[in-house]
């Protein structure tokens, strides 16, 4: 964006907390004071830091937490504030982060364009021609690339749905969760991980996006299922897999013995793509 003078007031303002723009600003100046000045009102620490906490480890954060965070925002240690990596650093190796507070409160719903982003990284998906076709994920997700409704992103951080209001809790994903979307994603995964498994076709069309889930074959027919689980229990579940989850994916290996390896990875895949606690952070 450009700034042009003959537009912009030169009189003098004020701004929050009293400070005055004396008259005779052009609006590049105006602009850069206005900006530092709230940078540093009291108020932007907790609400980065609320934020930044709600979108990588959980939803309700407690208010210990964001001060602890928002003290680094304030000074990293050196004097400086607003360091982003010292605030990073501060919210994922908080004690809150490991240990949690109240059990039912802690972790996030994952945003559903993560969930598949996660799979197309560990199965090395690609298209032939390199391009990527992101148009339609919008309507399946709720969510895609440069899809945002508006400034505020695709839903608020003081969202919450009717059975969580009671408890004054929030579930800023959920807002995009809903009959359509849920239904849109599960057909996703099993588009992307049943039938589009490179390793099932003849022929790749250069158009579309396949996941190769071959290492994976090889690990379950030289290691056993046992083996491939513990690793999906290390890249989709951060080693947190129940013993229910495991028991279910376990049953549907054997329900599948009798079909190629192909067949069995990839109903195995798309089960933890639904599953609950792929879905849930904690």
């Amino acid at each position: 964006m450009k700034a042009f003078s003959e537009y912009h007031s030169s009189k003098q303002k004020t701004l929050l907390n009293g400070e005055i723009i004396p008259e005779g600003y052009g609006p590049e100046e105006t602009l850069q004071i206005a900006l530092d000045n709230l940078f540093n009102h009291n108020n932007v620490a907790p609400f980065i830091s609320k934020q930044l906490i709600q979108r990588l480890i959980t939803s309700n954060p407690t208010p210990q937490y964001v001060t602890r965070v928002a003290r680094v925002f304030n000074d990293n240690g050196a004097g400086v504030r607003g360091d982003l990596a010292a605030v990073i650093k501060a919210i994922y190796l908080d004690d809150a982060r490991h240990f949690g507070s109240v059990l039912n409160y802690q972790g996030k719903l994952k945003e559903p364009l993560i969930t598949t982003i996660q799979f197309w990284r560990n199965l090395d998906a690609k298209t032939g021609n390199g391009y990527y076709n992101t148009w339609g994920l919008y309507n399946t997700y709720g969510q895609g690339p440069m899809k945002s409704p508006s400034v505020f992103n695709f839903y608020r951080p003081d969202y919450q749905p009717v059975y969580l209001r009671s408890d004054g809790l929030v579930a800023p994903e959920l807002q995009i969760a809903n009959d359509s979307t849920i239904i849109g994603i599960m057909n996703k995964h099993f588009a992307d991980l049943v039938w589009n498994a490179a390793e099932g076709k003849t022929s790749l069309s250069p158009k579309l996006l396949y996941v190769y889930i071959k290492n994976d074959m090889n690990h379950l027919k030289n290691y056993g299922i046992e083996s491939l689980l513990d690793q999906y229990n290390v890249l989709y579940f951060a080693g947190s897999m129940s013993h229910e989850t495991r028991q279910a994916l376990l049953d549907l290996s054997a329900y599948f013995i009798d079909n190629q390896d192909r067949q069995r990875v990839s109903y195995l895949l798309y089960m933890i793509a639904i599953s609950p606690e792929f879905n849930l952070q904690y």
